[in-house]
């Protein structure tokens, strides 16, 4: 129950006292934590004949159905194949124009003044996948979907209360309002399915044409989730420490106005701007939207004189291992210069995950990150509405509790519009 209260805090705290490998057991389930880069790196790149996924992902079935994110088996591997053509490097490059004509429509219609910024890269970064995901040809609205994503993102914990799938049958009112947000979500995803159908040209819907109409269903899903829920909380993050160290903004937008010289950026600047990239790097090691891998493992395990038994929900924590001291100098400082000569090894640092389940939508996500990014610090200075730091939600996913607001004031050298 502490582990569901709070993750972020029992992970630290246990940590400390037990840094590479710890365990307990709960309602006749084991549970292992990994602290241990070596033992990580096994975790990842381990043959999914040996392990399947851990709980939150399992549970995420009742949102996501079958979709890429839950899959196991020849039903990864197929759907992985299936959509791997949208998140090569090509595709990705064609987004690019559609990444920076949707922010810079955004940023135009924004003023002086207090922002929650993360409802706004919400919003952004969910308009994105929706046209990535249809064509240009489909019109989406967009307030739609973030009503129907983002009361399932908010109460995704109870999923992993034990005896959920009990819980779901009985007149609990707030699992029940669970049950109906998430059939708006599907009953939402099989209508975009369907008025997609036969005019998808240039999507990555186009990629499922063939499929069953509940496996296209399933993708919508997860592509909708991670597609721009992952995005949109670096970005929240990366522009929270940003407003909360002004002479490392200071530089940044320096850079910006060195490169760009007030044009907007496009997919060619990816390599141009090596502080912007430095800064997202930071953040996803602070920050990581992916905060906690899970796998269950079905055999046995001897790991350096570790038995875990078969059955055993292994986690290795993002959270924890991204500001681990024995890893990373200083870990809890912002601190993007550390990329410059960083390599951490294998298994310390793994914000997309790794081995055959590391992220199909990495490339993706750091061009999309980077081009908004861009755009932003182009346009506007960032700073704290409050000195408190964020309450955070580790869910799903990592991201601020309730909001993050930003006080957004209009620089001198704003892009031109184009």
């Amino acid at each position: 129950m502490q582990m569901q209260r709070d993750p972020l805090r029992f992970l630290s705290r246990h940590h400390r006292e037990f840094p590479d490998i710890y365990g307990w057991r709960a309602f006749r389930q084991n549970m292992v934590v990994l602290g241990c880069p070596d033992l990580v790196q096994r975790l990842l790149t381990g043959h999914p004949t040996e392990f399947e996924k851990g709980l939150a992902l399992q549970r995420s079935r009742v949102l996501l159905g079958d979709g890429l994110l839950t899959a196991e088996g020849e039903n990864h591997l197929r759907s992985r194949r299936m959509l791997q053509p949208a998140f090569r490097k090509a595709r990705i490059q064609s987004y690019g124009e559609l990444m920076v004509e949707e922010t810079m429509g955004r940023v135009t219609r924004w003023k002086v003044g207090l922002y929650d910024i993360h409802k706004e890269m919400m919003d952004l970064a969910l308009s994105i996948v929706c046209k990535t995901l249809v064509g240009k040809n489909i019109e989406v609205d967009g307030q739609s979907v973030s009503d129907s994503l983002e009361p399932v993102l908010n109460n995704f914990r109870l999923t992993l209360l034990p005896f959920f799938s009990l819980l779901r049958r009985l007149p609990i009112p707030q699992v029940q309002k669970l049950n109906r947000d998430v059939d708006n979500l599907i009953h939402l995803a099989d209508d975009l399915v369907r008025r997609c159908e036969g005019v998808t040209e240039g999507s990555i819907l186009e990629l499922l044409e063939g499929e069953e109409r509940q496996k296209k269903v399933d993708q919508v899903l997860t592509l909708l989730l991670a597609g721009h829920e992952t995005t949109a909380n670096t970005l929240t993050f990366s522009l929270h420490l940003l407003a909360k160290h002004p002479d490392i903004q200071d530089l940044w937008q320096h850079e910006l106005d060195e490169v760009l010289a007030g044009r907007p950026p496009t997919v060619e600047d990816y390599g141009r701007l090596p502080l912007t990239s430095r800064i997202l790097e930071e953040t996803l090691r602070l920050y990581p939207p992916a905060w906690v891998v899970g796998r269950r493992n079905l055999l046995p395990l001897d790991w350096d004189g570790y038995q875990i038994e078969a059955g055993t929900i292994i986690l290795a924590p993002q959270w924890i291992l991204h500001r681990d001291p024995r890893f990373f100098q200083d870990p809890d400082r912002f601190h993007p210069d550390r990329w410059c000569d960083l390599r951490p090894e294998k298994g310390a640092y793994f914000p997309f995950g790794g081995g055959a389940r590391v992220c199909i939508g990495e490339g993706f996500a750091r061009m999309e990150a980077l081009l908004i990014l861009t755009i932003l610090g182009q346009k506007f200075r960032f700073a704290l509405d409050s000195p408190e730091e964020p309450e955070l939600s580790a869910g799903i996913t990592l991201r601020p509790r309730g909001g993050l607001k930003l006080l957004l004031t209009e620089r001198r050298t704003a892009p031109v519009v184009v």
